[in-house]
């Protein structure tokens, strides 16, 4: 093709056909600069392909993250196969805390006997790797509508700030883990390893509202019952928020893929 266009201009140069020669010199020049547009067009749509497929990919991933953290957060806060999750101890304790006062009888320590009251500090542990790899990449910023964007940023800004009020707050739990066993230690041993010879009558300070024991074990029930209320109305939250970054995202997914 070079070739070919080359000998038409040596033609109209030996012929002395400037005019002409000019002409064809500015079609030529209009070819080249179309050739180079179509090039550029097409290079543009494979990119914009390119990265819609890879967007697609990450909506994809970011929907399967958020569906784990869907399952973990009903996994801390509804009982399961594993333990009666945040619901059911947050209830045990708001159950015997207002009895302290009135002095606990022999059915509610049968109750605290046989009841969870804490389960510890739990740790979120919700999936955010999709969105870390978005974020160190750069693809963040390119990977959907701006309000998809934000409401991505900001839901995972959420967890991070929830993670470390989890952190602080967990320090909660832990003293009163430590006040609960300080109060209970023996004669919740003596109940499981002793029941034939146990009696609460054995303990004289169950009974006695002035008592140390009597007294951490209120101020442990307490403590459980903030920790684990915090945690309990975190998660659902957070759940909400879940479920709402879901259906942005599946908007999305419908009406661009």
């Amino acid at each position: 093709m070079i070739k070919f266009f080359r000998k038409i201009r040596y033609d109209l140069i030996e012929k002395n056909k400037t005019a002409q020669y000019l002409k064809y010199a500015i079609g030529e020049i209009i070819l080249v600069v179309i050739g180079i547009l179509l090039a550029i067009s097409i290079s543009a749509w494979n990119i914009e392909r390119n990265l819609g497929k890879s967007n697609e990919v990450y909506l994809i991933k970011l929907l399967e993250e958020l569906n784990s953290n869907i399952n973990r957060l009903d996994f801390l806060v509804l009982p399961n196969n594993e333990q009666i999750g945040l619901d059911s101890v947050v209830k045990n304790c708001l159950y015997i805390i207002p009895r302290f006062s009135k002095g606990l009888e022999k059915s509610d320590y049968e109750f605290l006997l046989n009841n969870d009251m804490y389960l510890g500090s739990s740790q979120l542990n919700l999936n955010d790797a999709t969105y870390e790899e978005l974020l160190n990449t750069g693809k963040l910023y390119s990977f959907g509508s701006d309000s998809l964007i934000k409401a991505v940023k900001d839901y995972y800004k959420r967890y991070e700030r929830e993670k470390y009020y989890n952190e602080m707050w967990k320090n909660v739990g832990i003293k009163g883990l430590d006040l609960y066993q300080r109060a209970m230690i023996k004669l919740i041993n003596d109940h499981k390893f002793s029941p034939e010879t146990f009696s609460l009558h054995n303990y004289p300070w169950v009974f006695d509202k002035n008592s140390k024991n009597y007294i951490d074990l209120q101020r442990g029930v307490e403590k459980f019952r903030i920790n684990q209320s915090l945690d309990l109305n975190k998660c659902i939250e957070l759940k909400e928020d879940t479920n709402k970054l879901i259906e942005i995202i599946e908007k999305e997914l419908k009406e661009k893929y």
